[in-house]
């Protein structure tokens, strides 16, 4: 059995990304209806997003849907290329001190370099009844995304309410 490169490339990094799940306690208002305590389960997908479920009341519509963490800084490309010169032969030679020297000694994975998250966190859920909710979420620790803990809100299109703490 033989592997093309691309191929086992594109398996190292699905196996390389770290998935995480999670529970969210939600408290949950509907339009007419007493409040109660609903769970929101989260997974991680590709870098900076997800998927969301969650069921609102006994027996009550299912919604599922994705969430992307809101980036913040420079575009990678301008990076990239500003940092990609820091590592010239021509500035090999100079020694800046501690205090001076911004330039690691060694690469560094200029990717995880530009990734900064602003801490916001927006989802859009759809309903197995025809209705949607649309959330957002403040992290706690926005570099370590759901997994940190925050809190938010969604508003459901029939008027209801959920109040989620993570």
């Amino acid at each position: 059995m033989r592997i093309s490169a691309t191929c086992l490339g594109l398996l190292l990094v699905a196996c390389a990304t770290p998935h995480h799940s999670g529970i969210m306690a939600g408290h949950w208002t509907p339009k007419d209806g007493s409040p109660e305590r609903v769970p929101l389960s989260w997974e991680t997908g590709s870098e900076g997003g997800g998927r969301i479920h969650a069921t609102l009341g006994k027996g009550g519509e299912h919604f599922h849907g994705k969430y992307v963490r809101v980036q913040q800084g420079p575009p990678h490309a301008e990076v990239e290329t500003v940092y990609r010169e820091w590592h010239a032969p021509a500035y090999a030679t100079l020694d800046w001190g501690e205090e001076g020297n911004y330039g690691p000694n060694e690469g560094v994975d200029i990717h995880g370099f530009v990734r900064q998250y602003s801490g916001k966190v927006l989802a859009t859920l759809f309903g197995d009844r025809e209705h949607s909710m649309r959330c957002r979420f403040t992290l706690s620790d926005p570099q370590a995304g759901l997994v940190g803990g925050g809190v938010g809100a969604c508003q459901v299109s029939d008027g209801g309410r959920l109040d989620v703490e993570f």
